[in-house]
């Protein structure tokens, strides 16, 4: 039967899809483990560093990296490098471009490949893209983004930093966030402390916590994207198999009125040839 082949292989096509979905759930699952734990040590590295700031925050060496300045804001914009993730991209895009109205001096940094996309078909000018980092984040990454940013902040090239990310207050509960990350900002309670040796490397401790604050926000956006990830291809799954149980039943009819079309056919030649004899 015509019908029933068609059904036959579209339902194929549906499986073979249910086995991408169910393979691309599973993986994200996997990673969650890793993100998280990497996520909760990057987060008590962090606040360790920024407490050792709070108490030289004060010193002339790196006073200017708390100087409030008017000028050019750079925007560091995470998003995935690969979609089959529902509207995590979308959300990031368009909570950007309502943050860079009316913003006429700004410099735009990409973090993967779907930022980079949807800045440049939204007229933006990139001028940096980090690809391949939300895919498994390391600190090498975030190192090299925070020297360019750091180098560019240096120079007078910019004057501040926003970080755009996806922040996951739950597997169910996303936020697109904007966090300052340049100038470094005083905790309400800093306290400043005197050096027993000098200053030391504060220069250091500045670029490091710079670069773990950068790392917090891979981490974070990695996170958040992998519970949407696990969540557009479950439901996929869950509709895809609602798809192929209503397509057997459609196939079960088509062929209950099949065998009953031939029997009914059967039934007709046997009377026929009956009239005939």
């Amino acid at each position: 039967m015509k019908g029933v082949s068609e059904i036959k292989s579209r339902m194929q096509g549906i499986q073979d899809t249910v086995k991408i979905t169910k393979a691309m759930y599973l993986l994200s699952a996997s990673k969650m483990p890793k993100l998280n734990q990497r996520l909760s040590d990057c987060q008590e590295w962090e606040n360790t560093l920024s407490k050792a700031l709070d108490g030289v925050c004060d010193q002339p060496s790196i006073a200017r990296y708390y100087e409030q300045k008017e000028g050019c804001t750079g925007y560091l914009v995470f998003a995935s490098d690969k979609g089959l993730c529902g509207d995590y991209n979308e959300k990031v895009r368009s909570y950007t471009l309502e943050r860079l109205q009316g913003v006429t001096s700004r410099k735009i940094y990409a973090v993967g490949n779907m930022a980079r996309d949807f800045l440049k078909r939204g007229g933006i000018k990139c001028n940096n893209a980090f690809v391949h980092a939300m895919q498994s984040p390391m600190l090498p990454d975030a190192e090299q983004i925070a020297k360019v940013l750091l180098d560019a902040y240096a120079s007078g090239n910019l004057t501040g930093v926003e970080m755009i990310y996806t922040h996951s207050l739950s597997a169910g509960n996303q936020e697109v966030v904007s966090k300052r990350l340049l100038p470094l900002s005083k905790s309400a309670n800093a306290t400043s402390l005197p050096l027993a040796a000098g200053e030391g490397d504060l220069e250091g401790l500045v670029y490091n916590d710079v670069v773990g604050k950068v790392y917090l926000a891979l981490l974070e956006a990695a996170t958040a994207l992998n519970f949407k990830r696990m969540t557009t291809m479950h439901t996929a799954t869950d509709n895809a198999t609602e798809i192929l149980e209503e397509m057997t039943l459609q196939m079960n009819h088509l062929r209950q009125d099949g065998i009953t079309n031939e029997l009914s056919d059967v039934n007709t030649a046997k009377i026929a040839n009956e009239d005939r004899q």
